[in-house]
């Protein structure tokens, strides 16, 4: 009994430190003014689908603090990296809900709620936001939402949850879900491409 409450405390531990290093990767993204425009957007994991994590502009201090938003009540994955495109922030949460926030104050934009786990970063293109759900180890969607408001745009339904960060080229988006199988998926339609 001692080494399952041990366990439980351990991992109750490692998600509070998840949620830690994701305020803090939101708070480093947003102090710099004007981030989310043109070349300086990050619409994927690590800005580029080559994950590079490199951005050509070199922000300038001094640094202060310009907002702070607090998802304790709904954590954040230690796997999530806030997204930023089209003057938003949109950041997914355990308890299922994708939030777009305005970059400038942090305000709720809107929020898309998918009512299960969301574990990973979400990607951006051309006016869309893609994302994977884990409903359960047989069963997952990948959802596409207008980054504009929110509202959905189509689900593709997998055999397994969905923990991995998606990616897109514009025409397909892809992502591997728990049961091993890869998806590429078209992003007009939501509708299997292979």
């Amino acid at each position: 009994m001692k080494s399952k409450a041990n366990a439980a405390a351990r991992h109750r531990s490692h998600l509070a430190g998840g949620c830690a290093r994701a305020a803090f990767a939101l708070i480093a993204l947003c102090v710099v003014a004007g981030f989310a425009s043109g070349q300086n957007a990050w619409p994927t994991l690590h800005r580029d689908n080559q994950r590079s994590g490199y951005t050509p502009t070199r922000p300038k201090g001094s640094f202060e603090r310009k907002w702070f938003r607090s998802f304790a009540s709904e954590m954040i994955g230690a796997r999530v990296e806030p997204i930023v495109a089209e003057g938003k922030v949109f950041v997914p949460t355990y308890k299922g809900n994708v939030h777009a926030l305005g970059v400038a104050d942090g305000r709720t934009l809107w929020t898309y709620a998918a009512g299960r786990p969301i574990g990973h970063s979400p990607c951006y293109h051309d006016g869309k936001v893609y994302f994977g759900v884990d409903d359960a180890a047989n069963a997952g969607r990948l959802v596409c939402v207008s980054a504009a408001d929110g509202k959905e745009i189509w689900t593709y339904r997998t055999k397994a949850g969905i923990w991995n960060h998606p990616a897109t080229d514009g025409r397909k988006v892809y992502v591997g879900d728990r049961g091993g199988t890869f998806h590429a998926v078209d992003v007009a339609t939501g509708k299997v491409a292979w």
